[in-house]
């Protein structure tokens, strides 16, 4: 029990890692936007993530630091850092409360396609839950980004809502 503790985030991080590999496959055909980059800091929120019971989830708290692929395909690579705790506030339809914590840093992955869309997936906080898949916009001038996001968290119910980033 204790080794497969040890092990399990190596596990964790290579399903993640083979998944976004074909993530990004699949998108890698096209061409990557001219000009736009998406490199830097970005503020990173989902509001009203909402699943099939009612129950809403709101996460801030979280910074999403983009290193560009320089690629023509328009790939990109970073990772997700916590920056203050109870990250996610979820409400149930009968009125409770849950907050939960992200913790710590995670690989992300994804594609600026031709013009300004965007999609990429967050690595699931919690241990073998579903990916966190974004797709959505960047405005013109690059400095914000919005879309949709389906997301799971420790039940793995899907929740749907918007997303969004601001550079920082």
């Amino acid at each position: 029990m204790q080794k497969r503790l040890e092990l399990r985030p190596i596990t964790w991080r290579a399903a993640c890692a083979l998944a976004l590999t074909g993530l990004l496959a699949a998108c890698g055909g096209e061409a990557g936007p001219s000009g736009a980059s998406m490199a830097g800091d970005w503020a990173y929120a989902v509001t009203a993530a909402t699943a099939a019971d009612g129950e809403a989830c709101d996460v801030t708290g979280l910074s999403l630091l983009i290193i560009d692929g320089n690629d023509a395909a328009g790939d990109f690579a970073g990772s997700v850092v916590a920056t203050t705790e109870n990250n996610i506030v979820c409400h149930t339809e009968a009125g409770g409360t849950t907050t939960l914590d992200i913790d710590g840093s995670a690989l992300m992955m994804g594609v600026l396609q031709t013009g300004t869309s965007v999609q990429f997936v967050l690595p699931n906080p919690f241990p073998l839950g579903p990916n966190w898949n974004h797709t959505g916009t960047m405005s013109a001038n690059g400095q914000t980004m919005s879309g949709a996001v389906t997301m799971y968290l420790n039940d793995n119910d899907a929740l749907e809502g918007s997303w969004t980033a601001t550079r920082k």
